[in-house]
């Protein structure tokens, strides 16, 4: 028979003082100050309740083995009544770490964190974190997911208006998760607009101008930030407002190449940029960032490349994974003497912009031997698609090989070459059914970089998962001649 909330307050009561009180928590709704989750990572449910007892709040924590329930854990908390309780993995991915808030003051509650160690449950962070709302999600998007829970604190200022700080756990502490900020200040961006589509106030301007900064929506934050400007009495000063301005100026970088085209499948244009910081005096650009603008909301997102400087940044947008809608694909050269490049591949997939092609993942995974033999030859063994190459040597000339090789052909010394990292990625629909592949070109050098030999080319295509290689062959150079002599 399934437990309702009052089966499980009449548990708890069991544990109690006589004269104890079970607390009420205030919001969503009223509601006792009842919990179950595993907050040791054994796959129970534990039972956690709040309660008063002579004018303090206490926390109880049970646990049931063979039907009977114990008391695992009893815990004195602060203020005068409890405003939170909640559970979720902040710590460690596999166990939840209770979440408490303890009221301080009329709408201010202080931040109790306890988490179960092998030495039983401890307060890690406790009473230190002052805030009038909480929300607790897992932030991070995409392949960076890792399970932990990021936590936002809204602080109240006036009104509705809130001052929102995001942390997660890390080194033994509550830090700030800058790196979610794009996604959760959109939520925030989204709140103070409904706002101001109830009231037109230069409070909520102000923090819809914070918000849109936080989130990398940088066009958006600018008229937001001239609106709160054109107030009589602008918020919290123009000074502030102005310091604001500035600051989003210097960030606004120089934009590098713009495609447009429908990247979110929604059926509008959106604008995809790459914007960065010129060196000056040089053709190389820093801080290389991936800005999306939706068409149809004309909200921005921004995204960090994990390579993010080099030479001649650009973009094309086309379809790599059948969905009928753009991806967005980014090649920069490094510059190196290699001629190598950075490249990546991100696509809208179930609600957001996910990476799926990766450069450095792609040359890690290809694995290749080269080796020189006898008779002027070469060997390229493909070892991942299992496939070998036998390369003619003569092509390179006479002071090349007497260099390496005897006068009957035999080597002077064994020779390994290798192939080289991505030199080259090209989109081409091979098929004409409107996908494109990846068209992936790579140098086998021999003694050093410069000394190349020829190209492996893989055709990339997308099966649903990742690219695999479709296609693999070997790219030789050919050889000069003279038209008025016999070949």
């Amino acid at each position: 028979m399934k437990r309702t909330v009052t089966d499980y307050v009449c548990v708890l009561k069991e544990f109690l003082p006589k004269g104890a009180e079970v607390l009420e928590l205030q919001q969503p709704v009223k509601c006792p100050a009842v919990l179950l989750s595993d907050l040791d990572g054994d796959g129970r449910m534990e039972l956690v309740g709040g309660y008063k007892d002579h004018g303090e709040n206490y926390v109880v924590i049970l646990k049931r083995y063979y039907h009977t329930w114990y008391q695992v854990a009893h815990t004195k908390g602060s203020g005068y009544n409890m405003t939170d309780l909640t559970a979720a993995p902040i710590i460690d991915s596999t166990i939840n770490t209770l979440m408490i808030g303890w009221q301080a003051a009329g709408i201010w509650s202080k931040l109790d964190l306890l988490h179960w160690t092998p030495e039983g449950f401890r307060h890690v962070a406790p009473y230190k974190q002052l805030y009038s709302k909480l929300e607790v999600e897992e932030m991070k998007e995409g392949a960076e997911r890792d399970g932990k829970y990021e936590i936002a604190l809204w602080q109240h200022d006036t009104g509705n208006a809130y001052q929102i700080d995001v942390f997660r756990w890390s080194e033994n502490e509550l830090v700030e998760a800058k790196d979610v900020y794009p996604y959760y200040f959109k939520k925030a961006a989204n709140y103070y607009t409904s706002l101001l589509q109830e009231m037109d106030s230069p409070v909520y301007w102000y923090y819809l101008a914070y918000a849109q900064m936080k989130a990398g929506m940088l066009e958006q934050a600018l008229t937001s930030i001239h609106k709160a400007l054109s107030s009589q009495t602008p918020y919290p000063s123009k000074e502030r407002l102005l310091e604001m301005k500035r600051q989003l100026q210097a960030e606004h970088n120089t934009v590098v190449d713009v495609k447009r085209g429908d990247v979110t499948g929604d059926g509008t244009i959106d604008t995809v940029y790459l914007t960065a910081d010129k060196t000056p005096d040089s053709p190389f650009w820093q801080n290389i960032t991936l800005v999306i603008r939706n068409g149809r909301t004309n909200q921005y997102e921004k995204i960090f490349l994990k390579e993010n400087a080099g030479y001649n940044p650009t973009i094309f947008l086309g379809d790599f994974t059948g969905n009928k809608m753009n991806d967005i694909l980014i090649v920069i050269n490094t510059g190196g003497s290699e001629g190598l490049i950075y490249a990546y591949v991100f696509s809208f997939m179930n609600g957001v912009f996910q990476q799926i092609f990766d450069s450095e993942v792609f040359n890690k995974q290809d694995q290749y031997d080269v080796t020189y033999k006898n008779h002027y030859k070469a060997n390229v063994t493909s070892l991942n698609q299992k496939k070998k190459y036998a390369i003619d040597l003569t092509f390179k000339g006479d002071d090349y090989l007497v260099e390496i090789y005897n006068g009957d052909g035999t080597l002077k010394e064994p020779i390994r070459g290798w192939v080289s990292p991505l030199s080259g990625l090209y989109p081409v629909d091979f098929e004409r059914d409107g996908i494109y592949e990846l068209n992936a070109y790579q140098n086998i050098a021999g003694r050093y970089n410069a000394d190349w030999l020829c190209y492996v080319e893989n055709v990339l295509k997308w099966n649903g998962r990742e690219f695999i290689s479709a296609r693999q062959n070997v790219a030789i150079f050919g050889q000069d001649f003279d038209a008025h002599k016999s070949f």
